[in-house]
C-alpha cells in the first residue's frame, strides 16, 4: 500500500469515526505490530495476526486486509503497536505502546491511546486521543492495590507463551501481578525466568485480544509479603489487651514483621514485633529510612505539589525498596512504594487510625513554620 493510498484510507477512516461520534466499533480482529531496534542499529518490524503463524511484513499485511475491505471493516481491526529500542542484552531501553485501528499508522483509539516508557515501565507518560485525532497527555491513576506475588504455576497461559519464546527448557523463578505503571502498558503478569543457557531475565506479558506480547526488561522483583502466623497474632492480641493498646496495621520492614499500636491513655505509638514465641515492644520513632536521592526527590515533590505530609518511611522487607507513609489534607493515611529510580509503583490507603495524631501534629507544625 503506497503512502498516498494509506493517507487516503486514513482520512476516510477519520471521517467514518466522526460519523460514529468517536465511538469505534468493537474489534473483530486483533493484530500486533512490533518494531524493534537492536543495539547494532538493525531494525525488524512485522505484524502478527491470529490466523497466520508467520510474521507479516507491511505488504503481506495489506494483502491480508484486502484492497476491497470497507472502511467499517478496517476500523474493526484493532492494532497494538509496540516500538522498542533494545540494549546489547536484548532488554528494553525505551519504548512505546499505541492502540490504533486499521494498521500500524492508523487512527489512535482507546485509552490510553499511547504510552511511552523507559526500561521496565519507568518514566511512564500516557496520552489520550482527542476528537481531532491529536494526542493529549493524561496522568495515570495512582490508587491501586499492592501487586501480589503469585506462584508461577498459576500462570498457565503465560507459561505457554514463554515456552514458545524461550524453549521448553525455560525455568520459571517467580511471578507477580503488575504494578500500576506496568498495567497501564497492558501487562497482566510479570515473570522472572532462567533460559536454557543460564540467562535470567524479567518478562512482562500482556494480551491483545487472544494475541500475547512480551516485553523483556529488568522488571523489579517483589518478595512475598509475609503474614502473621496464628500463634504470633494470638501473642500480639494478648499484649494489646494487657497493655490497653489499640492495634493497627502490619508493617513488613527490614527487621521483619511488626504491628503498630497506640496507647489509649497517652496516644504513644509502639511497634510490637513477634520473636521466638514472644512479643518485643519497641517505641515507634518515626524518622525514615535512608532514601536514595531520587526517592528523596519524590518525597519533596509529594509534599510540595501533592499537598501530602510525609510521616515516615521504611525499607520494605518484601521488595527492598522504601514504603513512604503520608497523610493528606482530608486526614487520610497513604502508603506509597517508591523504587530506586524515585518512581511510585503503587499507592494504597492505609486506613490506620493510630497515625491520626501524628498527622495532626505534623500538619500543625508545618502551618506554624
Amino acid at each position: 500500500m503506497s503512502s498516498a493510498n494509506g493517507n487516503e484510507i486514513k482520512a476516510r477512516l477519520a471521517a467514518e469515526l466522526v460519523a460514529l461520534q468517536g465511538a469505534a466499533p468493537e474489534p473483530v480482529h486483533y493484530v500486533v505490530f512490533r518494531s524493534t531496534q537492536r543495539a547494532d542499529n538493525s531494525q525488524v518490524e512485522a505484524y502478527s495476526v491470529v490466523d497466520d503463524p508467520d510474521l507479516l511484513d507491511r505488504a503481506r499485511f495489506a494483502a491480508w486486509v484486502g484492497d476491497d475491505a470497507s472502511d467499517a471493516d478496517r476500523l474493526a481491526i484493532a492494532v497494538l503497536v509496540i516500538r522498542e529500542v533494545l540494549d546489547s542484552q536484548g532488554l528494553i531501553l525505551q519504548g512505546s505502546i499505541e492502540r490504533r485501528r486499521g494498521s500500524a499508522d492508523g487512527l489512535f483509539c482507546d485509552s490510553p491511546a499511547r504510552a511511552e516508557f523507559a526500561g521496565p515501565a519507568r518514566s511512564l507518560r500516557l496520552y489520550d486521543v482527542q476528537a481531532d485525532g491529536s494526542l493529549v497527555e493524561i496522568g495515570p491513576s495512582l490508587d491501586a492495590d499492592v501487586p501480589q506475588v503469585r506462584p508461577p504455576e498459576t500462570l498457565g497461559r503465560e507459561q505457554a507463551v514463554l515456552r514458545t519464546r524461550f524453549g521448553e527448557g525455560v525455568a520459571f523463578l517467580d511471578a507477580r501481578d503488575p504494578t500500576l505503571f506496568e498495567a497501564a502498558l497492558g501487562l497482566s503478569a510479570i515473570v522472572r525466568v532462567r533460559t536454557q543457557d543460564g540467562r535470567e531475565t524479567g518478562c512482562g506479558i500482556g494480551w491483545h485480544g487472544s494475541l500475547p506480547f512480551v516485553l523483556e526488561a529488568e522488571f523489579p522483583r517483589f518478595g512475598a509479603a509475609a503474614e502473621l502466623s496464628p500463634q504470633d497474632r494470638a501473642n500480639i492480641d494478648a499484649v494489646l489487651n494487657g497493655g490497653n493498646l489499640v492495634g493497627g496495621s502490619v508493617r513488613h520492614d527490614e527487621q521483619g514483621l511488626a504491628v503498630i499500636a497506640r496507647a489509649m491513655s497517652s496516644g504513644e505509638l509502639f511497634l510490637l514485633r513477634p520473636s521466638a514465641g514472644e512479643v518485643q515492644v519497641q517505641p515507634y520513632i518515626p524518622g525514615g529510612t535512608a532514601a536514595a536521592p531520587d526517592q528523596q526527590r519524590w518525597m519533596h515533590y509529594a509534599e510540595t505539589h501533592e499537598g501530602l505530609t510525609v510521616l515516615d518511611s521504611w525499607r520494605d522487607g518484601a521488595s527492598e525498596n522504601p514504603i513512604v507513609l503520608t497523610g493528606d489534607a482530608d486526614a487520610l493515611i497513604w502508603r506509597h512504594h517508591i523504587d530506586t529510580d524515585g518512581v511510585e509503583t503503587w499507592r494504597k490507603a492505609d486506613g490506620d487510625a493510630v497515625f491520626d495524631a501524628v498527622l495532626s501534629q505534623r500538619q500543625a507544625a508545618s502551618r506554624q513554620s
